[in-house]
């Protein structure tokens, strides 16, 4: 079975040209990888500096170069380890049939970017593949093997952002890819309720975004919500003037909203009228890469957009004060020395 499936795979050989797989990794006594070192010592420093360390016992016994398996530890956490190495006492532990298929399709993720075969991202499964990609110290191939693999599950995957951009936008940053971060973004960024109690919406940004708590972030998100109100308050000036010879117009706008109107879908109203249409388009832009079927749109009653802009946006040299080309963890990796 592929690891690309929803279901456990109970097996999986990886091919490379002229190589044979010189290494099996077993999971939680289901699942079996026969991989290549070559490719996991290339986009991996876990297995680089670990496949050949001069501490490890070596089998005389198996019929493979490298023979690996999951050791879990007493707390729940596990890793991979030398078979001849298994620790006696931890033998015996095991994960719950859940969490062992969750922690399954998130590893072969991970073994899926590195030789570079297109998989379909299980939203639900991101985070675990971000936590064990920090862990094997390969965020960069993944990140990118991510990039191209979103659009396998677009809408899938563009539900559940929107349903949680703060819980993501963190995964994203992480992760330093680019196309997740900015998604994230533009739904918090756009978001105008925040649950205030203001009947239409949270129009000034007032310091706060529920749910972020990393203060590069939230810089960020500063800017990008500085724009959207810039933009709405050009387009209620512009609305504004170009209406005040008009008396139907006036008429109109002085109508008070109902409660249940938020402010982007009073502009989607307003917009109806191909008099103004031109005044409220870029109010009304959508910025976000995953909306091929106009899942999200400003205002859009009945739909997530209802209180929502999604024409923030954000330049490559804005993104937070970290390197995006380089997204190896010095934490994971003091972490990793200390437990070897």
């Amino acid at each position: 079975m592929s690891c690309c499936e929803v279901e456990t795979p109970t097996f999986q050989k990886f091919h490379v040209r002229r190589q044979v797989p010189d290494m099996r990794i077993k999971l939680f006594g289901h699942t079996e990888f026969q991989v290549h070192t070559s490719i996991l010592k290339q986009h991996s420093e876990f297995f680089f500096k670990f496949l050949d360390s001069p501490e490890k016992i070596q089998s005389e016994n198996s019929e493979w170069k490298y023979d690996w398996v999951s050791e879990v530890e007493d707390d729940g956490e596990w890793h991979l380890v030398a078979k001849q190495n298994v620790q006696p006492d931890l033998i015996d532990n095991f994960l719950s049939d859940g969490d062992a298929h969750a922690q399954t399709l998130a590893f072969c993720f991970m073994i899926n970017a590195m030789y570079r075969t297109t998989c379909a991202i299980q939203p639900k499964a991101l985070e675990a593949i971000v936590k064990m990609a920090d862990y094997y110290l390969c965020l960069p191939i993944v990140s990118y093997h991510i990039s191209a693999c979103m659009w396998t599950n677009s809408d899938l995957l563009a539900h559940r952002i929107s349903e949680e951009p703060e819980h993501f936008i963190e995964l994203a940053y992480t992760l330093r890819n680019e196309t997740l971060f900015r998604e994230c973004a533009i739904h918090i960024a756009g978001h105008m309720k925040f649950q205030q109690p203001e009947p239409h919406g949270l129009i000034l940004y007032n310091g706060t975004l529920p749910g972020v708590s990393n203060p590069k972030i939230l810089e960020v998100l500063k800017i990008m919500r500085d724009r959207v109100t810039a933009q709405l308050l050009q387009t209620q000036m512009n609305v504004l003037m170009s209406c005040a010879g008009d008396p139907d117009y006036l008429k109109i706008l002085s109508t008070p909203i109902p409660r249940n109107i938020t402010i982007p879908a009073y502009y989607r109203g307003l917009a109806r009228d191909h008099r103004l249409q031109g005044l409220i388009e870029r109010l009304l832009e959508n910025h976000l890469v995953f909306n091929v079927n106009s899942l999200f749109e400003a205002g859009r009653l009945g739909s997530i957009g209802t209180d929502h802009f999604y024409c923030a946006t954000l330049d490559d040299e804005e993104l937070p004060g970290v390197d995006w080309r380089i997204c190896i963890s010095n934490t994971g990796f003091l972490n990793l020395i200390m437990a070897w």
